[in-house]
Formats: structure tokens, sequence, C-alpha cells
């Protein structure tokens, strides 16, 4: 046992001193060499590192494709705003109204007529806060066609848990109530640096909904499973033989921040470890001055670890020349 020990040392003790003499991998040294630096958009811009690489990765300096936010998961919002998708049938405007609403003092269970609402916009003609904009004419007689709301500033509302509602009430009887189908309510904020917008909720894809209601009757909100409605939450009642209060509520948003988290921006593999050097394009779609980012990587077998090295390049993009 101790002779078998006394070899494995000295096997250890050999290896170590072969690493030792060999000459130690440094971080990759190389330089990309870009074929032109002003191009217009739409035309390829031909880049070649120069050195040697095991992986190159490409961050174009795009928006959501920036180095510099490779590790962000959180940011800053602007202002949030709401929009959703409406879809009525039957009765009359008055025969069926569909409030939007939110509250900041709800306590998430129980009866909301014990909370404080605020209108975000109804679908009541007669009220300061109709829009047609937001919920479309008098019936919306074609299946399928929606009405696509106008999005609604939500600036001013800071409640940690901030609860939004759609409220169904009709207090006519014998006559048919309207029906309505509600579709994608959602709340969006821009966000720097991020395409489009970032979703804070996508209320009609979330369990979270609670459907209440106030009158006592077996009718309520429901979610329609049917070809011609499929995706929403639908209200209404063709007999009118009751008055309806009926609320479906959704899950607490906190807006006492408007720190939102985001997707850490991408980069795009332009090498890997069983391809050579070559000559790599790349097109941009829209004009600006870009910081392409080019994160080239080399394994250093002496260290055992990956060792990185970062070039930086500006490319200016302009509008097509449309002269000659």
């Amino acid at each position: 046992m101790i002779k078998r020990n006394y070899i494995t040392v000295l096997i250890f003790a050999l290896i170590a001193c072969c690493y030792s003499c060999e000459e130690e991998i440094d971080a990759p040294k190389g330089d990309v060499i870009l074929n032109k630096t002003t191009i217009e958009v739409g035309e390829e811009v031909e880049f070649k590192y120069a050195g040697d690489a095991d992986l190159i990765v490409l961050y174009s300096g795009e928006k959501g494709h920036e180095y510099v936010n490779k590790d962000r998961v959180e940011t800053e919002a602007g202002t949030p705003r709401l929009k959703f998708e409406a879809f009525n049938r039957g009765g009359t405007m008055e025969t069926g109204i569909v409030s939007l609403l939110y509250s900041v003092d709800y306590d998430g269970a129980g009866d909301p007529g014990t909370a404080t609402w605020t209108v975000v916009t109804t679908s009541d003609p007669a009220a300061a806060d109709y829009s047609e904009a937001h919920w479309g004419t008098v019936d919306n007689k074609s299946i399928g066609t929606r009405n696509r709301s106008e999005e609604i500033s939500l600036e001013g509302i800071s409640g940690a848990n901030t609860y939004f509602a759609f409220k169904y009430e009709c207090s006519e009887i014998g006559a048919r109530q309207k029906y309505w189908y509600m579709y994608d309510l959602n709340i969006v904020a821009e966000v720097e640096g991020v395409d489009n917008s970032v979703s804070h909720y996508d209320f009609l894809s979330n369990e979270g909904i609670s459907v209440i209601s106030a009158d006592g009757n077996d009718l309520t909100w429901k979610k329609q499973t049917s070809s011609k409605y499929k995706g929403s939450f639908g209200m209404g009642e063709s007999k009118g033989t009751s008055e309806n209060e009926d609320w479906m509520i959704f899950s607490p948003l906190d807006f006492s921040t408007n720190i939102v988290p985001v997707n850490p921006d991408k980069g795009i593999t332009i090498k890997n470890i069983n391809e050579t050097n070559k000559t790599f394009s790349y097109k941009y779609s829209q004009p600006g001055t870009y910081t392409a980012t080019f994160v080239v990587s080399t394994w250093d077998y002496v260290d055992n670890r990956l060792k990185q090295d970062v070039v930086e390049k500006t490319i200016t993009v302009t509008e097509v020349n449309s002269e000659g």
C-alpha cells in the first residue's frame, strides 16, 4: 500500500513539472477586420477575426443585441399602458354594460363591493369614461371581429397591490342583455433598449382570475371553449330573467415601482470550435450608429479554463441612397 501511494505521488509530480514547462496560453489576441465601417441599410458588412479563436459571438448593437445589456435582468420602464380586445353581440349597449376598473385597497377575496374601485373605461355610452375607440360599435355582428382598444395610460397608479377587474352590470329584466367577450387584456411599458414593449401581465392567459357573482345568481363570467369565442371570457343573458352584477378580478400587480424584469440581450454565434476562421457578413435593417461587439473565446488547456477577449467596432448605417 505504501509503495503504491509513493508511485502515485511521483506521477502527479511529473505531470505538474510538465505543465510548468509549457508556455501559458494567453487570452485570444487578434482583431476584427471589417471591409467597411459605413454601410447602407440592407447592405452586408463583412468581417473576419485575425487570430486564433474557438468561439466568436457577435452582439450587433441593435436593440435586444447589445453587449452592455447581456447580464441585464431588470430595468426601469416607462409609464404603463393598458390595452384589450372586446367583442359584443345582441341587445343594446345599455342592456349589458362592462366597465374596466382598478382598486388599490381590495383585499383579494370576498365581496368587491367593500373596496374602492376607479373606472378606467366603460362601455356605457352615457358615461363620461366611455370611448368607442375602446369598446367598438353597438354590435360587432361578424363573428370573430374584435375591437382593439386604444392604449390607455395608467399614469398615477401607485398601489403595491393593484387589482384590475371587468365588471358586468345590467338592471333591466325582460330584455335581451348584451353579451360581451373579453380578450387579451395586457399592460405594457416601453423599456429602453428592448424592441416594442415588455408585457407586465397577460391577464387572459394567467390562471389568477377570480369570478364573483355579486347578485347571487348562477350567471357569471365564463372562459369560452367554443371555436367562435375561444380564448375569451364571456358574460351575458339572452332572456334577461334577472339583474346581473358580475366581476372578473385579476391577480394583483405591483405599481409601487417601475422596475420590470427583462430578458438579457443575446448575441449570435458566428463561429464555433468546429469551424475555421472565415469571412462573416451581417445586415442592419435600421439606420444608426452601432457598437458591434465580438466576444472571442479560446480554451486554455493549461489552466483548464475559458479565456475571452472583447473586440468592439463602430458601424455607421445610413439610409439607402436612391440617387444614381
